[in-house]
């Protein structure tokens, strides 16, 4: 992409500049500009470290702003896709996803052992955050769990029974949304999917930090950000309204 340059071009201020006008060619895809800036970034560290820049010309470049994604899933869209999705897999982890408010990653790492078919719960420690949870399992998810044969150590494998890589998951799950006719929903939509059904459903917000592993403050932000104020809520929190002692009728 820039040839033979050599890493001394990017000195400031001119690389600076450089690198500026360069990440915001991407200003209607931030997320790619972001992208470019950070390896901007490892690359200039490294050179500063061995002597062939006197400074990061990334200092001082702002990230592109990301507006706060907002999709989720409606019943509608979910019976879509679990109606045309034919791999057995690709639907369980979409029951996992929507129905336990956990990160890809973790739902792929996720070990059987983990699920206790008594108590009815999956134990679980959040990657991302260290937080260790303990997740009631959803009736709908229960009924697909007794479904699944045992094939690995993960409750979700390939079809010769070994972990997911990332990647290979991301394909097939690719495959499953466009089969659908569902282009624009992604697995990580169905987090904040499950968030707008615990709320909806009348849910506090420590009730469904006990599930999605957020602190009471993110999980107030979260709900302040992403989630849409909907019809049912509105319909929910009027019949409670209506239910309250001393209504008149």
């Amino acid at each position: 992409m820039f040839g033979d340059a050599p890493i001394r071009d990017l000195e400031p201020p001119e690389g600076r500049v450089f690198i500026y006008r360069f990440i915001n060619r991407f200003a209607d895809k931030p997320r790619k500009g972001n992208h470019f800036r950070a390896l901007f970034s490892v690359i200039c560290s490294h050179a500063l470290l061995i002597n062939k820049l006197k400074s990061n010309p990334v200092d001082g470049v702002p990230q592109l702003s990301t507006k706060p994604r907002q999709q989720f899933w409606t019943f509608e869209q979910e019976e879509t896709f679990l109606a045309t999705c034919d791999d057995e897999m690709i639907q369980l982890a979409f029951m996992l996803g929507a129905y336990t408010a956990q990160r890809e990653g973790d739902l792929l790492a996720m070990v059987w052992s983990q699920f206790d078919a008594r108590e009815n719960t999956l134990a679980l420690r959040q990657n991302k955050t260290g937080a260790r949870l303990l997740v009631p399992v959803h009736r709908t998810l229960r009924a697909s769990l007794d479904r699944t044969p045992r094939q690995g150590l993960t409750i979700l494998t390939t079809r010769s029974g070994k972990p997911f890589r990332e990647d290979y998951f991301r394909h097939r799950w690719r495959d499953a949304i466009l089969q659908a006719g569902l282009d624009g929903l992604r697995f990580q939509d169905l987090r904040r999917t499950a968030v707008v059904r615990l709320a909806e459903a009348g849910c506090t917000d420590p009730e469904i930090a006990a599930i999605t592993g957020h602190s009471l403050e993110r999980t107030r932000q979260i709900l302040e950000t992403y989630l849409p104020r909907t019809p049912e809520m509105a319909r929910n929190a009027m019949a409670k309204w209506e239910s309250k002692p001393g209504t008149r009728v």
